[in-house]
């Protein structure tokens, strides 16, 4: 089962890398005016965040199901406030 867990979580690094680089043209026009160092840099280290939270809650998980449930939903809360204040200051 580990190895399964650590699979799915490379395997939806590498797609996402491979979805940017094949859909670039149209990632860097929709983007460029809002990205820190360049479209795809930023994609992919978002990316590698996202698979770092991954990792992180299933270690939790393991070891307190109460727990990692409460850091999923407080991570998941503020996440949504955070893409609301950005939608309205943007």
């Amino acid at each position: 089962m580990n190895k399964l867990i650590k699979y799915i979580g490379i395997g939806l690094l590498v797609g996402w890398v491979v979805a940017l680089i094949a859909n670039f043209t149209i990632y860097q026009e929709t983007t460029m005016q809002l990205t820190f160092i360049h479209p795809i840099v930023d994609g992919i280290l978002f990316m590698a965040v996202m698979i770092a939270i991954y990792f992180a809650v299933v270690s939790l998980y393991r070891k307190n199901e109460s727990q990692a449930s409460i850091v999923l939903g407080t991570v998941g809360t503020i996440s949504m406030v955070l893409a609301i204040a950005f939608y309205f200051y943007i």
